[in-house]
């Protein structure tokens, strides 16, 4: 009896060592770099990241902004790009080929439950991708804004970038009114300017487009 419990206890020692020497590794090898969950629906879709395929699943990934392309027979490939800044361990990154073709139509119909999951995942990626707008430009909150001297709307590119389009309303009714309508055009985009300032936008760090056309 005693040797039995003697051998239990070893094999309990040692099981506890081997466990804290794969801790001990695993840290040692993910020391620096940050966890981040991916899934793709259909789950049976090919993932890559920057340039390499990789599985679904929890990965340690180097800090900064990488590119996830995933893609699916019948299905148009997607796009992403994340910044681990943006991320944190508890969230999940969810890839959605596009079904743009018949076949892929089809494959759906047959898989209602797959479907449901891309409706649900597609919800929740967008509560979360408009979350971290709101907190990264809280200006869109009050965007479109306009008034009789301008109006400025806003767009996000596929980099996650905001860019701005600033449509100004000077008055001209003849020739005789040109000087005056070119001083109401530089005096609405300083308005619509300061709009941005006092919303902590600075202009000369973003796209703008101004309609009309200020340069020409």
């Amino acid at each position: 009896m005693n040797r039995q419990v003697k051998i239990l206890a070893v094999l309990v020692v040692g099981v506890v060592l081997l466990g804290l020497v794969w801790v001990s590794t695993n840290g040692l090898r993910h020391r620096g770099m940050v966890k981040i969950t991916i899934k793709a629906i259909p789950d049976d879709s090919t993932i890559n990241m920057d340039g390499k395929n990789i599985k679904a699943g929890s990965i340690y990934v180097r800090p900064g902004s990488h590119l996830l392309v995933v893609s699916r027979q019948y299905f148009d490939s997607i796009t992403k790009h994340i910044d681990t800044k943006d991320t944190s361990p508890s969230d999940t990154i969810y890839l959605l080929p596009v079904p743009n073709s018949d076949a892929a139509k089809a494959w759906l119909n047959n898989h209602p439950e797959v479907q449901q999951q891309r409706e649900a995942y597609a919800g929740l990626e967008s509560q979360k991708i408009q979350g971290q707008l709101l907190k990264k430009y809280p200006v869109i909150r009050q965007l479109p804004v306009y008034n009789s001297h301008y109006r400025i709307d806003y767009s996000i590119d596929p980099g996650g970038t905001i860019n701005f389009s600033i449509t100004l309303y000077p008055i001209i009714n003849g020739p005789g009114q040109y000087n005056k309508y070119l001083s109401q055009l530089q005096q609405y985009k300083a308005e619509a300017l300061r709009f941005l300032k006092n919303n902590r936008i600075n202009p000369a760090a973003y796209k703008i487009t101004y309609t009309p056309d200020i340069n020409s």
